[in-house]
């Protein structure tokens, strides 16, 4: 089926570039980048996705907006740690002066539960209209759905909100996310060039495509990915370029409030640990200039940083994909059970032979699968089979191949996953491990 790949449609093929080079991170920003009005917020979170399990919410927004529009982060209260059944209660609290019958307002955070018993809505907002430059917080919200039959309490999830405003021509770097996922990989570390509250940038693999998302990082007009007279991907772009320990990343998007590039494989902050997803030491130095402004951060490097792409562009939902015909795969056009689809992931790592910066896998064409670089980490692609009607969880498909992604740049690969003989109609869950017990996030893969 690999073949077949190199020869998809020139269609699907633009599809998944898309995907690549131009998606705006809808779960990350408030409206749409393409416009600058409503583009002045963005909210990380660092529980994964949903805020689902407690963490960190860091959130950066440009003050001088005259139409603040509320972040919203929904938590679905159920019962987590299997402390409490339906119609249980549930408890609102928290750190700050604007606690009142299970509401919350302190000025730029509100709170608010949609029922006092399980199940319930969390939703947390932000509102930076008043707050200074510099920011507020951090403040604590916290919901508990212990059961309150004389047990000692648990179930107890609890959010940090840190709220970050910079001055109305001020760069900043906001997030760097996994360009697939919009996964912390790690976190948070911080960085000179963000206010007052750390921002969480992950550890990176060579050749992972990652996405950076700030304030006056680039161009007004978005740029997407462009070839040099060598074939390979520019490393500057509208005035943009990202280096890595002093190496030029290939840029395949670059904006205003974002920016698209691939992890030079060259960088490597020490020597790597053995286990794959280990992190190393010390901190490598990476520098995003812009003409004449340069905002310096740290990053460590991991073996694999695995995030699947998706046609949401979200890092959620159906993954981008192509059925064995090369179409491409969606609830309109599902595969069929038992034959192959084509998934197309970032974060593998190093390869054999070794990645090249920049360069276009098979653009020359590629007689044997011997030529296209595979990585260097083994891995498994595992389906959830709770379909089948017994408690089976995750289990290992057959992959009949996993390599770099022809016709597209190095450090996105394609792995081709055989759908099980069986599986019904739907979206099916879909996610790739890596040796070590290192996931990618769960997407879907929809079958007929």
């Amino acid at each position: 089926m690999w073949k077949a790949q190199q020869h998809t449609s020139l269609a699907a093929l633009v599809t998944v570039i898309r995907l690549l080079c131009l998606s705006p991170a809808p779960v990350l920003a408030v409206g749409t980048l393409a416009s600058p009005r409503l583009a002045r917020g963005q909210i990380v979170v660092g529980a994964g996705t949903e805020c689902q399990g407690g963490g960190t919410i860091y959130i950066t927004y440009r003050s001088g907006d005259s139409t603040p529009t509320p972040i919203p982060c929904q938590i679905a209260v159920s019962n987590f740690a299997g402390a409490n059944p339906a119609g249980g209660p549930v408890l609102l609290s928290g750190q700050g002066q604007g606690w009142a019958g299970g509401q919350f307002n302190d000025g730029w955070l509100s709170a608010s539960l949609s029922s006092p018993t399980v199940p319930s809505i969390l939703t947390i907002s932000v509102n930076p209209a008043g707050v200074p430059v510099g920011g507020g917080g951090p403040l604590t919200v916290a919901v508990d759905s212990s059961n309150y039959s004389g047990l000692v309490p648990i179930g107890v999830l609890q959010w940090t909100v840190s709220l970050s405003v910079v001055g109305p021509t001020m760069p900043v770097i906001a997030a760097v996310l996994n360009a697939a996922s919009y996964a912390l990989t790690n976190g948070p570390y911080g960085s000179s060039s963000v206010l007052n509250n750390p921002t969480p940038f992950p550890a990176v693999s060579p050749g992972e495509v990652i996405s950076i998302f700030g304030y006056a990082l680039g161009p007004s007009t978005p740029l997407g990915l462009q070839l040099d007279s060598t074939g390979k991907v520019m490393t500057t772009l509208g005035g943009v370029q990202v280096l890595f320990n002093g190496v030029a990343a290939p840029l395949t998007y670059v904006s205003a409030t974002q920016i698209n590039c691939v992890v030079p494989y060259e960088f490597n902050a020490g020597a790597l640990p053995s286990t794959p997803g280990a992190t190393s030491n010390p901190e490598g130095s990476v520098q995003v200039e812009y003409l004449s402004q340069i905002l310096p951060l740290s990053l460590r490097t991991t073996n694999v940083s695995p995030g699947i792409f998706t046609t949401t562009g979200t890092g959620t939902g159906q993954a981008a994909a192509l059925n064995s015909d090369g179409s491409v795969n969606s609830a309109s056009n599902p595969a069929a059970a038992g034959s192959t689809v084509a998934v197309y992931m970032t974060g593998e790592g190093q390869t054999n032979p070794p990645g090249i910066d920049g360069a276009v896998t098979c653009s020359s064409g590629c007689a044997t699968i011997n030529q296209i670089p595979m990585p260097i980490n083994p891995l498994f692609a595992l389906v959830d089979e709770s379909y089948l009607g017994q408690d089976l969880g995750w289990s290992s498909v057959p992959v009949p191949f996993y390599g770099e992604a022809p016709s597209l740049v190095s450090g996105v690969m394609q792995v081709n996953v055989e759908i099980p003989l069986g599986t019904p109609s739907g979206p099916l869950p879909l996610q790739i491990e890596f040796a070590g017990m290192i996931y990618s996030q769960v997407v879907t893969i929809a079958v007929k």
